[in-house]
């Protein structure tokens, strides 16, 4: 029935259909306590575009609740340390600090930035925040607005005294302005910890699409639930307006698996259209 139509009309209306069907099959995916069973279903998970506003996906209550950011602070203290010249480049060998890491044998050993946030090596990023020092490090973080803004008087690893709180709202607004470039962070600076902070690549319908992100982990003492992150951020390389940032927070009775936390993010990302790949792509993933 379109066939007198002319090839571009009918071309244009082939693809505005799929338009609205792709959002349509976002906003009618499902995002439900059944997809975090393996954590109580106590979590929370939030997207954000360019073109839309921070959406939660789940978990409402916990997602504007602050916590502890855990070694998901390290991306601002890398950023940090190459914008002041406490690290020279992201290839300089920053030594160990000759403390032992019971269980992490890896961390006790010289290492640049992408072995260092790759394994999140406590030894390298107490290193930096050390030759930052507290008070320029309160700077930055007031500066780049994150989380509370507070920074503790022992500066050895303010990711964890409790001082610093950060909500997966402001986790997700954090990682968008990194995405865009908008961080008053040399651009450089910021695309060597982006480089870091790479996770996957994976081919997509018409290019490459990166997922870049970083986990933290903190567990109480206490007989409290812990706090489990993964925020980052997806890049279509052929279709920018597809990239998205994304937060999620898990509760934790004991430490589970990164790669299961990284799992469940990349499958919700992919039931809401922002990671375009086959689910064979995904379970290649999940098994790696």
């Amino acid at each position: 029935m379109f066939l007198h139509l002319p090839i571009w009309l009918r071309c244009s209306m082939f693809f505005i259909a799929a338009l609205c069907h792709a959002s349509a099959s976002r906003a009618e995916a499902v995002v439900s306590a059944a997809d975090f069973s393996s954590y109580g279903g106590n979590a929370a998970f939030s997207t954000q575009t360019a073109e839309a506003p921070a959406k939660i996906w789940y978990g409402k209550a916990l997602a504007e609740s602050p916590s502890t950011p855990a070694s998901t602070f390290k991306v601002l203290l890398a950023l940090v340390a190459l914008e002041t010249g406490a690290l020279k480049s992201p290839v300089e060998v920053v030594p160990w600090n000759r403390e032992r890491y019971p269980g992490r044998p890896e961390w006790e050993k010289p290492m640049a930035l992408r072995e260092a946030m790759q394994s999140s090596s406590e030894s390298y990023f107490q290193t930096l925040a050390a030759r930052i020092g507290s008070e320029q490090l309160k700077t930055w973080v007031e500066r780049l607005r994150y989380g509370n803004q507070k920074v503790g008087k022992a500066p050895k690893r303010p990711w964890l005294d409790g001082t610093l709180q950060i909500s997966s709202l402001q986790q997700l607004a954090f990682m968008e302005q990194m995405r865009q470039g908008q961080l008053p962070i040399a651009k450089h600076h910021v695309e060597a910890v982006k480089q870091s902070m790479l996770d996957r690549e994976y081919l997509g319908p018409q290019g490459v699409i990166r997922v870049y992100g970083k986990t933290g982990s903190s567990m109480t003492r206490d007989n409290q639930a812990g706090i489990g992150w993964w925020v980052g951020f997806v890049e279509d390389s052929a279709t920018p307006k597809n990239s998205s940032s994304f937060a999620l927070r898990v509760s934790l009775q004991k430490l589970d698996n990164r790669a299961e936390r990284i799992g469940l993010a990349n499958t919700l990302l992919q039931r809401l259209g922002l990671l375009a790949i086959d689910s064979s792509q995904l379970s290649s993933s999940k098994a790696k």
